[in-house]
């Protein structure tokens, strides 16, 4: 059974799944720690940017990973790790961009690890509104207030 059919085709669709796949991405979500290393930036980058950044991405890693394994053992709370991960991860992400706006980013010297801001971070941007997304239309409440209106 495919989870993007419609639901007429996936009577037996497990409803994790997609969460399962969208949060495994998180889980390599190291990348900011090479903020800390000055061989990798070119330069040491103020304490302030890297520190937030490098532990804010360590800490969605191993909640992601959490996560994961949570979804996977089917245990009762998993959604709740899923919500925990994807609010973290995602105020981590807007807070490393709010810092590198106040510490002039775009103007210091950060070498290959420029990639990091400008390409890697919006796509795991995507990720979390996607899984903010399934989360809010996925969730049992939402789906009683489509199912009990009434057409007038």
């Amino acid at each position: 059974m495919v989870c993007g059919s419609p639901p007429a085709y996936r009577p037996t669709c497990d409803r994790l799944a997609p969460f399962t796949a969208r949060s495994l991405v998180h889980t390599f979500r190291t990348a900011g720690l090479t903020f800390l290393v000055p061989q990798v930036t070119g330069a040491p980058l103020p304490l302030a940017l890297a520190v937030p950044a490098a532990f804010g991405d360590l800490l969605a890693a191993v909640l992601a990973f959490v996560a994961v394994f949570a979804l996977r053992l089917r245990w009762p709370f998993a959604l709740v790790l899923v919500w925990a991960f994807n609010i973290e991860g995602c105020a981590d992400l807007l807070f490393a961009y709010f810092q590198g706006l106040v510490f002039g980013l775009p103007t210091l010297q950060v070498g290959p690890v420029w990639f990091i801001p400008t390409f890697y971070v919006p796509l795991l941007l995507v990720s979390h509104v996607l899984i903010f997304w399934l989360l809010l239309s996925s969730s049992p409440s939402s789906q009683e207030t489509l199912t009990s209106e009434k057409p007038t």
